[in-house]
């Protein structure tokens, strides 16, 4: 958790972590919402195409008012990001997730959505099982959740054939378009064999590239997520894993105050995260749950301007607009809650931070500052009798046969939510639970106090950021296995969860060299 307050001061009037120049290859959007605690920095000139310094004697915009800035200071004509050339209307951060349903109960299709600088004309995917013949299509929606910073696009594709690669690319339907990508549908066979990347808590490149400026409340200043990105690639790359689980806290984006000090950086650092995302992303299903850093916005500069960027990045607000999870398919309100089918896995995603007496981020969010509030995504005791009812339904779909596993993920370990959700667990038989928030990785048989039932628990919370450094190697001969009841690390690692219809196989790979560090195996 990380609270600034008492950090305001010291950051005050402190220059950003890049100049304006750098921002010419990244477009007009990203050069005019540059700002530091007080007052946006650049301007974008329309005769040279570039970004510059306000006031800058370089620009060719310096005795004209051609040119789009959000800036008090500035004189230029436009002040709306939407004023920006047409090639801000390009996509990208291009990301997938499992939507639709068949009559079983089997996602049919895929939300793909992406992000814009400016506002589209439209949101269209074209698609097809040909890269030359994008013969279908369909139109979603945009939102925003914060004014000048961006457009957040959503489509549902559903109704597709099972276990099928289908083309597509995504656009404002007229003129601008992404390259073509790729994904492949889902099993529909409940005797299907299906592997994810399961993990909490990445953060976004590395130390080298992102340099700590400051370490304060959990910071630290070399850390890496890359070696666990490069893994998780290679896994996809490969088609040795059908899609990715992220467990919360997803880049760390209210962290990113440490690698530019004095800036407003928290859109910045989660567009780089969501492109640097994009070649997974785009082609898996990247299916994400709350952590407490989706939280709220904390930072110096969102403290000192509380209306124009605190509040409305309060109670995981970013989190629930750039995402699109089959929430409402499963009676969820939000991403904060919801449930899928997976060939013979049911998977539920929990809400660990709000709705539940006791949750740690139900009334405010992660600093705990009252002015930012957060929770009550539902009525109370809505989210509770959710998941009783999905546990409910789960289990008769595994007495069928139609399912085989009931597995449940959240970003907190379970005993942190043992006192409201241990006895829904105990009655309906989950088999394993998966969660990160520890910034390590640990492996047990979790007994259930209230019901007397034992499930795996899994903590994979250290694939690596920037409230963690690497830990030691592990030997070969202290690895765990099947004959350890339990085993820890705190080595970058991520997860491999593989599933059939009698078996639910778990390994733990170093991020480093990919090497097994823990392997278990649950049988019917």
């Amino acid at each position: 958790m990380l609270s600034l307050l008492t950090l305001v001061p010291a950051f005050a009037g402190t220059a950003g972590s890049s100049s304006c120049a750098d921002l010419t290859p990244l477009g007009c959007g990203a050069c005019t919402t540059k700002a530091d605690l007080t007052n946006y920095e650049c301007h974008w000139c329309e005769k040279d195409q570039a970004c510059h310094a306000i006031g800058s004697l370089v620009s060719a915009c310096t005795f004209s008012n051609d040119c789009v800035s959000l800036s008090k200071l500035s004189t230029c004509s436009h002040k709306s990001v939407d004023s920006c050339p047409a090639s801000d209307a390009i996509p990208q951060q291009i990301h997938i997730a499992h939507a639709g349903e068949d009559a079983d109960g089997n996602p049919d299709g895929m939300a793909v959505s992406w992000f814009t600088t400016k506002k589209a004309a439209d949101s269209v995917v074209q698609y097809g099982t040909s890269a030359s013949a994008l013969d279908h299509s369909a139109s979603g929606s945009a939102k925003s959740y914060l004014s000048n910073f961006g457009w957040h696009h959503t489509v549902e594709v559903t109704g597709l054939s099972a276990s099928t690669a289908y083309f597509y690319r995504v656009g404002d339907g007229a003129n601008e378009w992404s390259s073509v990508l790729s994904f492949t549908t889902a099993t529909r066979s409940a005797d299907a064999s299906i592997a994810l990347s399961v993990f909490g808590d990445m953060g976004y490149l590395n130390s080298t590239v992102r340099p700590m400026q400051v370490a304060v409340s959990g910071l630290v200043k070399d850390w890496s997520a890359s070696y666990s990105y490069d893994v998780i690639r290679r896994l996809v790359d490969s088609g040795t894993v059908q899609g990715v689980w992220h467990l919360g806290d997803i880049g760390y984006t209210d962290d990113s105050f440490g690698h530019a000090l004095g800036a407003f950086s928290y859109e910045a650092a989660y567009n780089g995260y969501m492109r640097w995302l994009e070649p997974i992303a785009s082609r898996v299903p990247y299916m994400v749950a709350p952590g407490n850093h989706e939280s709220e916005c904390h930072s110096p500069a969102c403290v000192t301007s509380h209306g124009t960027w605190g509040l409305p990045l309060s109670n995981f607000s970013a989190f629930n607009t750039r995402w699109a999870m089959p929430y409402r398919l499963s009676g969820g309100s939000s991403n904060m809650w919801y449930s899928f089918n997976l060939g013979p896995l049911h998977i539920v995603s929990l809400n660990t931070e709000t709705d539940w007496p006791g949750a740690e981020e139900e009334h405010t969010g992660d600093s705990h500052q009252s002015n930012l509030p957060a929770g009550s995504f539902g009525a109370p005791g809505e989210y509770l009798a959710w998941l009783e009812a999905d546990l409910k339904a789960a289990v008769a779909e595994r007495a069928a046969g139609r399912r085989h596993w009931i597995i449940a993920g959240g970003h907190r370990p379970f005993r942190e939510l043992e006192a409201t959700h241990g006895a829904l667990f105990a009655k309906y038989k989950v088999d394993a639970y998966f969660a990160g928030h520890t910034h390590s990785y640990a492996r047990e048989t979790y007994t259930i106090k209230s019901g007397n039932h034992s499930m795996l628990h899994v903590v994979a919370g250290g694939p690596g950021c920037d409230e963690m450094a690497q830990g030691p190697a592990v030997a070969a001969d202290a690895r765990g296995s099947m004959a350890t009841t339990s085993f820890a690390t705190s080595r970058y690692a991520s997860g491999i969860l593989r599933a059939n219809a009698t078996a639910l196989d778990w390994q733990l790979l170093d991020s480093v060299d990919s090497s097994v560090l823990d392997a278990v195996v649950l049988e019917r």
